[in-house]
């Protein structure tokens, strides 16, 4: 899904800048207290993976939390699909009943896994093969 305007009857991919430029235009002309509307944080999401979450936060003048929890829901509405919580690998039990983990490195590679029962050590392991130990 990408960003679009609308120009002379055809439709252009916006890029970060076309998103922002649309995001000042709205903030130079809003009512006071007025919400983001729909259409400009669907413009966001859609800049995503394109760029990174916190890059596209910044460059819009977004909070970080809301624009991942609407990039998470795959939609501009903001759903709350998934709770985030920041995970001690130190802190874990020797067994995991069931979770679900999503991750993501800096370099923008992701990974989703859905266990049943596991032991810690193994996750720990698990993750270790598939992110690649350095």
């Amino acid at each position: 899904m990408n960003a679009l305007a609308e120009y002379g009857g055809e439709s252009l991919e916006l890029d970060l800048d076309g998103v922002c430029e649309r995001f000042e235009s709205w903030r130079a002309n809003r009512k006071r207290g007025a919400r983001i509307p729909a259409e400009l944080w669907q413009a966001a999401v859609s800049l995503y993976p394109r760029y990174s979450v916190n890059r596209i936060a910044k460059t819009l003048r977004l909070g970080y939390e809301d624009l991942r929890s609407r990039v998470e829901s795959g939609n501009g509405s903001g759903g709350k699909d998934f709770r985030f919580w920041e995970l001690r690998l130190s802190e874990l039990r020797a067994h995991i009943g069931e979770c679900r983990l999503r991750a993501e490195d800096g370099a923008g590679r992701k990974l989703e896994l859905e266990l049943k029962s596991i032991e810690a050590e193994e996750l720990l392991q698990l993750l270790g093969v598939l992110w690649g130990e350095r």
